[in-house]
């Protein structure tokens, strides 16, 4: 978590792509209304895209902002880029962090699951396991949660 000033939001905020809150906040300091939330995906240097979370806290006078990561940055991707209404309405009622961290939260925990499953019934596992070959049992496992990970989000995440 990061804190940032009003000043660094408003330099530093990339409103081409991104969106806020309707609900807005009047500084004085900077003669300027304010998001009360906000996010924003950035290309950064090597390329990647990265998805910042803004929380004006009106007690300090600063902004908190969060990076999402992972599949919370796949997800808030999808959002932005999918289904913008949803993503409003969640910015408007300040709840999307917790929603995009509870939804992964129950997707992994769904993939964790189906992992497990397939774990148990796979014959290649289970030989790599009784044969004490790490790198391919890993591997495998990489595969696995490769594969549930991809039908699970698909059925939680992007809905």
């Amino acid at each position: 978590m990061i804190f940032m000033t009003v000043e660094c939001f408003l330099k530093f905020f990339n409103k081409s792509n991104s969106m806020t809150s309707d609900d807005m906040i009047y500084n004085s300091e900077h003669n300027v209304n304010i998001p009360r939330f906000a996010i924003e995906e950035v290309v950064n240097e090597p390329g990647n895209k990265e998805l910042n979370y803004y929380h004006y806290d009106e007690r300090k006078g600063e902004y908190t902002m969060r990076r999402f990561y992972w599949a919370e940055g796949l997800y808030a991707h999808f959002l932005l880029h999918n289904k913008p209404e949803q993503l409003k309405k969640m910015l408007n009622i300040g709840d999307l962090y917790r929603t995009i961290m509870n939804n992964v939260a129950k997707a992994e925990k769904a993939v964790d699951e189906q992992v497990s499953k397939w774990e148990k019934s796979d014959k290649e596992i289970q030989v790599a396991l009784k044969s004490g070959d790490k790198d391919k049992y890993k591997g495998l496992m990489n595969n696995l949660r490769a594969r549930a990970e991809e039908v699970i989000y698909r059925q939680i995440l992007y809905v």
